[in-house]
């Protein structure tokens, strides 16, 4: 409609001269083009980058219309949820409670590292856990600040260690793997 009175108005400024006429339909064209994808843009806020901040809201999602079986895997994570966009209010009773995941159990390794030496230790979770978390630790009679951690990291099913002992006595390296007992 909008491309329809532009033309029109661009026919009855051509007059009867015929170059004069091409030139102000060439010249109404882009303009109409121009204006109709604005025109589009401002009515169907969808671009090269998606929607437009703030124009699909909470308010005008219906109940229910989105699910996790209409999400792809992989489509929401972390780095596309704003900081504090889900908190402890905003989730369902008891929908996020230890009891509701399963059992945690710690295990533990310990390996005596001399002095002026590295060491390493691994921990795995038992059969039918699954690996949440883990971390190191040393223990040591002299000072403590001469430890060195070298690394601490997830290492299969498990967690892994190392650590170089700086101080003047032998030392114990303290690895645990926090793991997840299933159903």
């Amino acid at each position: 409609m909008l491309v329809a009175l532009v033309a029109a108005a661009a026919g009855t400024a051509a007059g009867t001269d015929p170059s004069a006429a091409a030139s102000a339909k060439k010249a109404t064209k882009k303009k109409a083009k121009r204006i109709a994808k604005r025109e589009l843009a401002n009515r169907f806020p969808l671009g090269a980058r998606g929607f437009r901040k703030r124009v699909v809201t909470r308010e005008k999602i219906a109940a229910g219309a989105v699910a996790t079986d209409k999400l792809r895997d992989g489509g929401v994570s972390s780095s596309r949820i704003d900081g504090g966009a889900v908190g402890e209010r905003k989730l369902g009773a008891r929908s996020a409670r230890a009891e509701a995941l399963g059992r945690l159990s710690v295990q533990r390794a310990e390996r005596p590292v001399s002095a002026g030496a590295a060491g390493s230790a691994l921990v795995a979770c038992r059969a039918g856990e699954r690996l949440i978390s883990g971390g190191a630790d040393t223990e040591s009679t002299s000072d403590g600040d001469a430890w060195s951690l070298i690394r601490s990291r997830p290492s299969g099913n498990g967690w892994e260690a190392a650590a170089f002992n700086g101080g003047a006595d032998e030392g114990t390296l303290i690895v645990r793997a926090v793991c997840l007992q299933a159903g």
